[in-house]
């Protein structure tokens, strides 16, 4: 647990950095409220997200009550049921359509994987996804653990 807590402060550094407007400092910092691990969305009680397509996941209201008041999510986002991939696969998020940042790369022969981390939210409280890997689709989930205001 200490060493969760000591990160905190880097961790919220970062976010304000990345939140700020480009080649401004950031104008304030932001608090850190941990929540009981929850599913915030999984692709199955949808579709799966096809190659080359963008989807906007909420990540505030229920099930898990993130408030609307959230700047940024700690998450853990997952891709599994990986169908059809004709290459390396890349699975991006970030919060406009068509992100460009990079969240988890596997080879086209994986079957699952995970990355932990924290996120911004676009201004409808939301991150945009998108996965690359040459055809196909793949379902993710996005499991929360807290959120940044």
């Amino acid at each position: 647990m200490k060493t969760r807590i000591a990160s905190l402060p880097f961790l919220a550094g970062v976010l304000a950095a990345l939140l700020a407007p480009s080649g401004e400092a950031a104008a304030q910092s932001y608090r850190f409220i941990s929540v009981t691990p929850c599913r915030q969305y999984d692709s199955r009680n949808a579709t799966p997200l096809s190659d080359n397509t963008n989807r906007a996941v909420t990540l505030t209201g229920a099930p898990c009550g993130i408030p609307t008041s959230a700047v940024a999510v700690s998450v853990n986002l997952t891709v599994f049921s990986i169908t059809g991939a004709g290459g390396n696969g890349v699975f991006q998020v970030g919060t406009a359509n068509d992100p460009t940042f990079a969240w988890i790369n596997y080879p086209a022969t994986e079957t699952q994987r995970g990355n932990a981390g924290a996120l911004p939210l676009n201004g409808s409280h939301q991150i945009v996804v998108k996965v690359n890997q040459g055809g196909g689709s793949v379902n993710f989930t996005v499991d929360v653990n807290g959120y940044f205001q």
